[in-house]
């Protein structure tokens, strides 16, 4: 694609962007599937060429979120940046937007003043005794951990957590399991907390 943008003389008027939706499990935790909050569902491929920024390289191994890819988009051509949506309302406004701009962690990777977590979700159905309740698996990535609370959730017309019925917590901690083995906060039975 590089290549043939040079062919065409298009290579200095244009971002290109390379991503994937999601990661895949290949038989970690039992799973072989990519429907789950651990890292490797969560974790994917995130890739951008912009002229003049980016063309000598650059890796990071900060945390970004597919969310931040259109406010970067929008600062590196110059458009005017949108506000960010207000808390809980952004279904009922007209133009705002979520996530920040990677313009920053591009022009410095060792960016000191970048976000410190990253979030994902995903839904589980839970069968009990003839019931079924929707579940929702919440989880926060820090460069340390990951911490991830399941409660119930309320779909169509709703969409929202009910945080006050939990059916589980987990806690990893990256340094000493990357591989999100030990669930600390089943281990443990304490409440995790952290900054």
């Amino acid at each position: 694609v590089l290549e043939e943008l040079e062919n065409l003389g298009l290579a200095d008027d244009t971002i290109v962007t390379f991503f994937g939706d999601h990661g895949f499990h290949l038989g970690e935790h039992g799973e072989w599937a990519k429907n789950t909050n651990f890292e490797e569902s969560t974790r994917a491929p995130l890739m951008l060429r912009i002229p003049g920024k980016t063309d000598a390289g650059i890796t990071s191994d900060a945390l970004v979120e597919f969310v931040d890819l259109f406010p970067t988009l929008v600062e590196a051509t110059g458009l005017p940046m949108l506000d960010l949506c207000p808390a809980g309302l952004s279904t009922s406004t007209i133009l705002c937007r979520e996530g920040e701009s990677l313009m920053p962690l591009i022009d410095n990777p060792a960016n000191s003043n970048w976000k410190t977590k990253a979030f994902s979700q995903y839904p589980r159905t839970l069968r009990s005794k003839g019931n079924i309740d929707s579940v929702m698996g919440y989880s926060m990535r820090t460069p340390k951990y990951r911490f991830t609370q399941w409660v119930k959730f309320q779909g169509d017309p709703i969409y929202m957590p009910d945080w006050s019925v939990s059916y589980g917590t987990e806690l990893y901690n990256h340094l000493q399991d990357p591989g999100e083995n030990v669930n600390l906060a089943e281990k443990s039975g304490k409440v995790w907390c952290w900054k």
